[in-house]
């Protein structure tokens, strides 16, 4: 089970951000048809502000809090978390692809600096949690 997190412009659209590879669903690449040329680019990750997280992260943080909160709002509590529990992602030995699901502070510190960052690029926007 998870959590879905997007970021909304106040037109219910979802923001775009640098694109990335992150959360649960990671989308590999995203393919986009220019219109007038026709030509295709590719592009690693998506840029819709999107993100899928595990349930496993409640233990270390309430994500439904953050539904319907104004993106700028929620900047000073979120950096306030991220600087408590860092960015430093569980790794095993030997590396496993599973370790995103750890429910480490480490983890969700890193997850919530993505939402971090989302934010400052969008103050306006609001954030939704499904």
């Amino acid at each position: 089970m998870s959590y879905e997190l997007y970021l909304n412009d106040n037109d219910g659209h979802t923001c775009q951000v640098t694109p990335h590879q992150e959360g649960g669903t990671a989308c590999i690449m995203t393919k986009t048809t220019n219109p007038a040329t026709g030509k295709e680019t590719i592009t690693l990750g998506t840029a819709d502000a999107n993100l899928n997280i595990t349930f496993n992260y409640n233990k270390h943080f309430p994500f439904r809090d953050l539904h319907g909160v104004r993106a700028g709002t929620a900047i000073p509590w979120l950096r306030h978390i991220v600087e408590m529990y860092g960015t430093e992602r569980h790794v095993s030995d030997p590396p496993d692809p599973n370790d995103y699901w750890q429910s480490t502070k480490g983890n969700v510190g890193y997850c919530l600096s993505i939402i971090l960052e989302w934010c400052k690029q969008h103050p306006d926007s609001r954030i939704s949690v499904y």
